[in-house]
């Protein structure tokens, strides 16, 4: 999901189906090379606060391919 726009009601209908069918999820806050450090930071801190709302297997990370930000989190996860 765009880093800009969170959590739209279709985000947040995927993340509650998918810890209902206990699916991990990674969440990926797309285009973080849009925003300046402290404001990708308050983003993702935003909504990881939110997610734990889910009481599921969800993890958040911010992301750019453009600058290869969070390219090693997601390699990591994928296997």
């Amino acid at each position: 999901m765009d880093i800009r726009h969170p959590l739209k009601d279709l985000d947040q209908q995927m993340i509650l189906w998918a810890v209902e069918s206990n699916v991990q999820v990674l969440v990926l806050l797309t285009k973080a090379d849009k925003l300046a450090s402290g404001a990708r930071k308050a983003q993702l801190n935003m909504v990881r606060e939110a997610v734990l709302a889910f009481n599921g297997d969800v993890q958040v990370e911010a992301f750019s391919s453009l600058k290869k930000l969070g390219v090693d989190k997601l390699r990591q996860k994928t296997g």
